[in-house]
């Protein structure tokens, strides 16, 4: 049964969880908090999964091989997050489930397109790329760069097409399944003593290959058929035309952006080596693991509906003050925190070895933070149709990222004071990013600074006592974390006082289970 069928099945039996109309438009539609629990909660297991056995990876695998998997997957994500040209952003935009099936099938030409060409220029150039940049521990690794672009890219297809569809329970779904291989893998594999690059990078392949399999399988098992009636050749050459923008301004966008996020690590093997790019990929991987499980699960279930929304007429103001004030609430305690104490954090949880990543984590923090926010509402830029502006300001901030950390490299040599550079340049490029998007959308600054004000101001106390217990008792690191978490409570208490929607939310989630009545 395709999407569309579901759509008018809802019309007959109402217990149908699928709300979605034949325009992608839910006739229920579910709560803002309730979708992004839904999208979040695959991502919270994977995370969850992986961050269980981070404290046991973390010593089978020495810095150098995180490094060089990381710059493989740094490598494989530019290629992957453009294979499809930015088309599978459109999908959420037609009214017409013809159009979204055309645009779909277009997306997948060019993605097995991309593919073949990524094939071909690895095996003409790759040992040349990789001797030039000083990564020739990489050789091995080349023939798995198209599979895994092809991966990336199809993952994306596939979840802006449920996205338009609101089947945010298979997109949470699919990521459930993200972690269970990588993580058999790695703690087979370490055990088993494969800790190479090589076989740490073949381990992550595992990982990126289970969600495309699943939503591929339920794809060609509900709507392929669909699509596959409706695409005709007019009908992919009219959307093609139709939202050329996306190739023509998202696409560079993104690939700035997307260069600019994973050049830290490729450019940090290039000058100061794997061990320190190791260092840097685990500081990245623990800070951004938040980002991953709820800004871009707030940012999946934002693009459907500011997308809706603005289809309707309305203004889109309120909904991006809502959201972004969430992502503050959210995202001001644990990275304020990390920026306090992230080398005793990382000393305790992934042993002693890894103190040097929690000083990365420390001075990435800020930008972490700016970087959630910002992953909530950056799909703003396609839906408004703004594609140049963010093609303009993801130029200036890879333009300057690439020209601080090859300066770094060459000139100033410390791989401390450049990341410190990169992260600080970060913050204000895409604060201005975001105070752009405010703008256009008649949000409110003001509101949006009192709200980070008050939080901030209800974080101070914990921060305090944290900091006594670090300087003053000049406790050992366990205490320090432990009275960190503790401190923290009353801020829980804040937030949930706060948040009328998050307090409904779990007090739902806490009738099921049993624990209220």
């Amino acid at each position: 049964m395709s999407q569309l069928d579901r759509s008018k099945q809802c019309d007959v039996d109402k217990r149908c969880v699928d709300n979605s109309g034949p325009s992608g438009k839910e006739k229920n539609p579910a709560h803002f908090v309730s979708s992004v629990a839904a999208v979040a909660g695959g991502a919270a297991f994977a995370s969850g999964l992986v961050f269980f056995v981070e404290p046991i990876t973390s010593r089978l695998f020495p810095p150098e091989s995180f490094g060089q998997a990381a710059a493989f997957v740094s490598g494989a994500n530019i290629v992957g997050l453009i294979a499809c040209l930015r088309y599978e952003m459109a999908l959420v935009l037609p009214d017409k489930d013809e159009d979204a099936g055309n645009i779909f099938a277009l997306s997948a030409l060019i993605l097995v397109s991309m593919t073949v060409l990524t094939a071909v220029l690895t095996l003409g150039f790759g040992r040349d790329i990789l001797g030039f940049l000083n990564m020739k521990a990489l050789s091995s690794s080349l023939w798995l760069l198209p599979v895994a672009v092809f991966m990336i890219g199809l993952e994306l297809l596939l979840r802006s097409w449920y996205t338009r569809y609101k089947q945010f329970n298979r997109i949470a779904l699919s990521r459930t399944m993200l972690a269970i291989p990588r993580v058999s893998a790695e703690l087979g594999g370490g055990a088993a003593g494969f800790t190479s690059g090589f076989n740490l990078v073949l381990f992550r392949i595992f990982g990126l290959a289970a969600p495309p399999a699943f939503l591929s399988w339920d794809f060609l098992k509900h709507d392929a058929l669909f699509v596959f009636r409706h695409c005709t050749i007019a009908g992919i050459w009219r959307v093609a035309r139709r939202y050329i923008k996306f190739p023509l301004f998202e696409l560079w966008s993104v690939l700035f952006l997307v260069v600019s996020w994973n050049s830290p690590i490729i450019l940090l093997s290039v000058y100061f080596g794997d061990k320190e790019a190791g260092f840097f990929a685990k500081a990245l991987y623990i800070l951004y693991a938040p980002v991953l499980l709820f800004g871009d699960s707030v940012s999946q279930v934002f693009l459907q509906l500011s997308a809706a929304r603005r289809a309707e007429g309305k203004h889109l103001g309120a909904l991006v003050e809502a959201v972004l004030n969430r992502m503050i609430s959210f995202g001001v305690l644990p990275l304020a925190f990390i920026a306090l104490i992230g080398a005793d954090v990382f000393g305790v949880v992934l042993g002693s070895w890894w103190s040097t990543a929690g000083v990365y984590a420390q001075l990435i923090s800020p930008w972490v933070f700016m970087l959630l926010i910002h992953s909530a509402i950056r799909t703003l830029f396609g839906t408004l149709e703004r594609q140049e502006i963010g093609l303009f300001s993801n130029l200036i901030l890879c333009v300057v990222r690439l020209g601080i950390l090859v300066a770094g490299g060459v000139f100033l040599r410390d791989a401390y004071v450049t990341i410190l550079l990169f992260s600080w340049i970060s913050v204000f490029i895409m604060a201005w990013r975001c105070s752009y998007l405010v703008r256009v959308v008649k949000a409110s600054h003001w509101r949006l600074v009192r709200h980070f004000l008050r939080c901030t101001f209800f974080v101070v106390p914990a921060l305090g006592v944290t900091a006594c217990v670090k300087w003053w008792l000049n406790a050992p690191s366990v205490c320090i974390v432990g009275a960190g978490i503790v401190s923290s409570l009353p801020y829980a208490v804040f937030l949930i006082r706060e948040d009328a929607d998050l307090r409904n939310f779990l007090l739902r989630a806490m009738n099921r289970v049993g624990f209220v009545q």
